[in-house]
């Protein structure tokens, strides 16, 4: 006997995304003819346009951690951890490669997420799912004028 019936993942969707508040594009660096673009930790992106992985609504949740001063190249840094609630259908991001930037927040979001680049630490997975969670890390340090 089944505690929880086949279909049950599918049947909430429509609840968590009911949640989802603001804008975002997963970006990856860029690819192919005139697209070679990295990520660096003193400049965000660097020459060419990243490839948009995919575009869409999502819940951002600053996650309850213990922030401390961290030495990063000799740069003292104060990571924040983010859960980023993206559908379950959008594509899989990359750890430690695909970026998420903040492209807009509603009235119950807070507008300063606005134009910020988390970074990407894990994609949660599990055998019921009806969202995709990425686990990301925002370093306030390392963002530039325009959020990269």
């Amino acid at each position: 006997m089944k505690v929880i019936p086949d279909g049950w993942s599918e049947h909430h969707r429509p609840v968590t995304e009911g949640a989802f508040q603001s804008s975002v594009e997963l970006l990856n660096p860029g690819t192919g003819p005139g697209k070679t673009s990295d990520w660096t930790f003193d400049g965000g992106l660097t020459d060419g346009a990243p490839d948009v992985l995919w575009n869409g609504r999502a819940r951002i949740q600053q996650l309850a951690n213990q922030a401390s001063l961290t030495d990063a190249a000799d740069q003292l840094i104060v990571p924040n951890l983010y859960l980023v609630v993206i559908p379950k259908d959008a594509p899989q991001p990359t750890a430690d490669v695909t970026r998420v930037k903040v492209t807009a927040v509603d009235s119950n979001g807070d507008p300063s997420l606005v134009g910020k680049v988390l970074t990407v630490l894990s994609v949660e997975t599990g055998t019921h799912t009806w969202e995709r969670d990425l686990t990301c890390i925002l370093d306030q340090t390392n963002q530039t004028g325009d959020g990269q």
